[in-house]
């Protein structure tokens, strides 16, 4: 169980888990205290769907998402990598170097992410936001504990503070365990995909944001090709192939 915990803290930064925490509190002292109004979490699409969600009901987006996102990957720490894994690297990507500036971009998408519902402008779009997100962490803890396949990330001598960084990210042996697909990538694509919501210059703003996180997760050595090309598989998956199912949830709402 030591493996377990330690997962949760080394996947989830702590900061995503205390900013769950917080909003685990803010929303228990609203609800016992009655501050103005009994918060919501996630309100359905029904009704007033179209006007923006409440402080509230930004808040509980964190509350929803981060506590299963961090034991999710716990239990995949904890499974570790399993015997037998086939690495999807090319042969030639074994030897590509490693861009160590990159990792700022790579993570960016730790920060996006907490910023990205104070900017969402319906209660839909962050409805489907969530529901969207919840399928992709299902979806790739899924394959994480049962598909033994993934890319051990590339070696080198880190000589910058973003090199030193990326090395402490990518240094458990364990980290292979969680490529395959990219949930950075997963992740980066569902957020452009709500930045869109915005009109073109968000649209702009958030494919160009993705596409440079995917590129990272391979100029750093973090992901191997097949790993971004996956999370791409994933987030066609989810955002298109489920669309008649999540209307057939909506309409039974």
């Amino acid at each position: 169980m030591r493996e377990f915990w330690r997962g949760i803290g080394a996947e989830s930064g702590w900061g995503p888990g205390l900013c769950a925490l917080g909003a685990a509190g803010f929303l228990a002292g609203a609800w016992i205290h009655g501050w103005r109004r009994q918060p919501t979490i996630l309100g359905a699409t029904s009704g007033a769907a179209d006007r923006a969600p409440t402080f509230w009901e930004r808040v509980s987006l964190h509350l929803v998402i981060y506590p299963g996102w961090a034991l999710g990957f716990g239990l995949v720490v904890w499974r570790g990598v399993p015997p037998g894994l086939i690495d999807v690297r090319f042969e030639g990507e074994k030897s590509w170097p490693v861009l160590q500036g990159a990792e700022w971009i790579y993570l960016s998408s730790y920060v996006v992410p907490l910023v990205l519902p104070w900017v969402v402008h319906s209660r839909a779009g962050l409805r489907r936001y969530a529901l969207d997100l919840w399928w992709v962490l299902l979806g790739c803890i899924g394959l994480f504990l049962t598909v033994p396949v993934g890319a051990p990330p590339r070696s080198f001598a880190p000589d910058s503070l973003a090199g030193n960084i990326l090395a402490w990210e990518t240094g458990r042996p364990d980290f292979a365990a969680a490529s395959w697909p990219s949930f950075h990538v997963c992740w980066a694509l569902l957020c452009a995909r709500l930045l869109a919501t915005r009109g073109p210059t968000g649209a702009w703003l958030g494919w160009s944001w993705a596409g440079a996180v995917a590129f990272s997760c391979v100029a750093n050595g973090a992901h191997a090709v097949a790993d971004v090309v996956a999370a791409g598989g994933m987030f066609l998956l989810v955002t298109a192939a489920w669309s008649p199912l999540r209307r057939a949830l909506a309409a039974a709402e």
